[in-house]
């Protein structure tokens, strides 16, 4: 295998390892529902496409651990602010 070669090899290793490591980070958002403040969870993405929303109260950035819990024990661990 030539340099030429094994730069292409090198460079579909990065590219394979980039696209594998990217981690979804999820948040609880409080927002203000019909019936009062209602938890939420968000991922980055659903994040980013609702940064304008006038609705949220708060949200909290949650650990891996976190992430795998229901609305209802996060909503127990992270209670809306009063106010």
């Amino acid at each position: 295998m030539g340099v030429a070669g094994a730069r292409e090899r090198i460079h579909l290793v990065i590219e394979a390892s980039i696209s594998t490591v990217h981690m979804t980070n999820w948040y609880l958002v409080w927002v203000e529902g019909l019936r009062g403040p209602e938890p939420q969870k968000w991922s980055d993405d659903a994040l980013w496409g609702q940064r304008g929303r006038t609705d949220v109260i708060v949200r909290f950035a949650l650990s891996e651990r976190e992430a795998s819990m229901s609305l209802d024990q996060l909503a127990r661990l992270h209670p809306v602010p009063p106010g």
